[in-house]
């Protein structure tokens, strides 16, 4: 499988040309003229996919402004070929914008491939492998011959060297109109599908070897000695498994908000409580998820309590989580769960200025988080477990719970997730545990 690194541009490239004996690989360096770090896309999903089925798929939370880049470092025996590079942006785990590149891996160089995420290609889905530009699918384009740009037209290609004017191959995966090349295979998708020699002595091409199987790691085939030594690829071994732990994957898409907390009450706080809820219209999973409370009262924010989540929870279902001992009526069939750290939900400091507290939605086997939020000012980092993490979308709410008044701090409409907190809470005068918010 590749090698992947994620990095800033600067360090990452001079490292690439400082350190590397053999540079072969691509840089994948990502960008945006329109779309903001983190307010229109938070995280990226890298898919690199070579002609010979060696893939990437990680995905990396952003929160530094643009460039953001991958290295990836093909295995011995793959340092040649076409590569399909497709970049995701992400806004709070659902998809905003994709693009998709055809490019090649050149022996011994490492590549630049510029990738821009534009506001455009926002919300247009196309088909797989099918790159968006200027609003719409790929697929949709002029039918004119292919130009000398970085992008192809969608005519027909021209019979080039497999490359063409631009940094990206032919139109899609259409072969040379040529004949095949008498050595290794053309920079582009490859002609016919083999070289017209004989097959390698040595590591397996895009086939197989006429001789025997490699004796190293495996590449884009399959050994026929034992398995790999280190992780899983991203893929599957042909053979045994690998003695090293699977890979997690990519995280999965969560739909759920906290969508309600009350964490001060009139004279003793007794009835303290976080509510979460599955916006979405698939049931969800949740047995990666952690509730955590992060304590404001120094800068970066402090966890202070954790409730890890079980279960399902369906589309439309509430979850409830406490105080152990603490009293308050949920309907019927809602589940509640206790804090198993926390003797209480701390109320935003009384200083001048206050300091704020926060709750987040975190889930533990990837590092991101799926919600968070604020009161009494912003958290723009945490530490420990979820370090780096900001508490805020777009600005910080503004509302606060009170000691003398019943309320809580509650999203409306119920459920309303527009990226900004300032927008989306508002102090409900009845808290409703299980059930939808009401002003």
């Amino acid at each position: 499988m590749f090698r992947r690194h994620l990095s800033t541009l600067p360090v990452l490239f001079a490292c690439l040309l400082g350190c590397a004996a053999d540079r072969t690989g691509l840089l994948v360096e990502v960008s945006s003229p329109d779309l903001a770090v983190p307010d229109d896309v938070d995280a990226l999903r890298f898919q690199v996919t070579s002609e010979f089925g060696a893939m990437v798929d990680q995905r990396f939370p952003i929160d530094t402004p643009w460039p953001h880049s991958l290295t990836v470092v093909p295995p011995e025996g793959e340092r040649t070929g076409s590569v399909t590079v497709t970049v995701t942006g992400y806004l709070r785990d659902a998809a905003q914008v994709r693009r998709v590149l055809t490019t090649a891996l050149v022996a011994g160089s490492t590549e630049r491939v510029l990738i821009e995420l534009t506001a455009d290609c926002r919300g247009v889905a196309c088909g797989d492998g099918i790159d968006c530009r200027a609003g719409r699918c790929a697929d949709e384009g002029d039918a004119g011959t292919q130009d000398a740009g970085s992008l192809p037209d969608g005519g027909a290609p021209p019979d080039d060297a497999g490359v063409d004017a631009g940094t990206v191959a032919d139109a899609g995966t259409v072969a040379d109109a040529g004949p095949p090349d008498a050595g290794a295979f053309d920079a582009g998708m490859g002609d016919a599908g083999f070289d017209a020699g004989p097959p390698d002595a040595g590591p397996r091409d895009a086939g197989f070897d006429a001789g025997p199987p490699d004796a190293g790691p495996r590449d884009a085939g399959f050994d026929a000695g034992p398995p790999d030594a280190g992780p899983r690829d991203a893929g599957f071994d042909a053979g045994p498994p690998d003695a090293g732990p699977r890979d997690a994957g990519p995280p999965p898409v969560y739909t759920l908000v906290i969508n309600e907390i009350d964490y001060d009450q009139t004279g003793t706080d007794s009835a303290e409580f976080v509510e979460i809820l599955n916006v979405g219209t698939t049931a969800l999973n949740v047995d990666n998820l952690a509730l955590i409370l992060i304590d404001g009262s120094t800068m970066p924010g402090s966890e202070y309590g954790r409730a890890r989540l079980t279960g399902t929870l369906a589309p439309g279902e509430y979850l409830i989580v406490g105080i152990a001992g603490q009293v308050f009526t949920v309907p019927a069939g809602v589940r509640r769960l206790d804090f198993a750290t926390a003797t209480s939900i701390q109320n935003r400091g009384t200083g001048t200025p206050p300091t704020p507290d926060g709750v987040l939605l975190w889930d533990v086997t990837y590092a991101v988080a799926v919600d968070a939020l604020a009161y009494g000012g912003p958290i723009t980092a945490t530490v420990g477990s979820t370090t780096g993490i900001a508490l805020v979308s777009g600005t910080a709410t503004a509302v606060v719970d009170s000691t003398s008044a019943v309320r809580s701090l509650c999203r409306m409409p119920n459920g309303s997730d527009t990226g900004n907190d300032m927008t989306d809470w508002v102090t409900c005068a009845t808290p409703t545990p299980g059930a939808a918010n009401v002003r």
